[in-house]
């Protein structure tokens, strides 16, 4: 299996198997679970039911992509993000930045079930481990989608630090949301 783990995730198993080791099964439960809480504020966080590998196949746009599973091309909406709009400003640029990053690459991709449109909602991790989701925002060429992922401080910081460094999406002075402008 890929490494797919980011450093919570790490300290996490450090920390579940340390506990473990010394005999004390419940420590190990107390351990993960505040461990993972000190990613999340207001919610506590939403784990991936499954996972799969396969070969990023298309790029749709900037939060949407297909990868090859059981030799089907399984669409897959990127989670806890918003990428512009096709015809939106940058648009065309998550797209670019997705292909550059996945297309024809094997990725692991942790899903959280289906989204009203039947797609796939799941986070994306690249052959370094790097999680797409959350590159696409570091990048300034995403939105946290808030809705959808309440609570992740990742997003939420990486959205942070994005607008002070006023590139892309925040080089404009007043970017418009997708799903604004999806209802315009």
């Amino acid at each position: 299996m890929p490494m797919v783990a980011t450093t919570t995730v790490s300290r996490v198993a450090t920390t579940a198997t340390e506990a473990s080791s010394q005999g004390d099964p419940l420590a190990s439960q107390a351990e993960t679970q505040t461990a993972r809480q000190q990613n999340y504020t207001a919610f506590p966080p939403t784990l991936p039911v499954n996972q799969f590998s396969g070969k990023v196949v298309s790029v749709l746009d900037g939060d949407t992509i297909d990868v090859l599973y059981n030799r089907r091309a399984k669409r897959i909406r990127l989670n806890g993000i918003d990428a512009p709009e096709k015809g939106q400003a940058f648009g065309q640029k998550a797209k670019q930045f997705v292909s550059e990053q996945a297309f024809g690459k094997e990725v692991t991709v942790g899903t959280f079930g289906l989204d009203k449109y039947g797609r796939t909602i799941g986070d994306v991790f690249l052959p370094d481990g790097r999680m797409l989701n959350e590159e696409l925002v570091r990048e300034d060429l995403a939105w946290w989608y808030r809705e959808y992922a309440p609570g992740n401080v990742t997003l939420e910081k990486l959205e942070a630090e994005a607008r002070e460094a006023k590139r892309n999406l925040w080089s404009h002075k007043k970017p418009v949301p997708p799903w604004v402008y999806r209802h315009r």
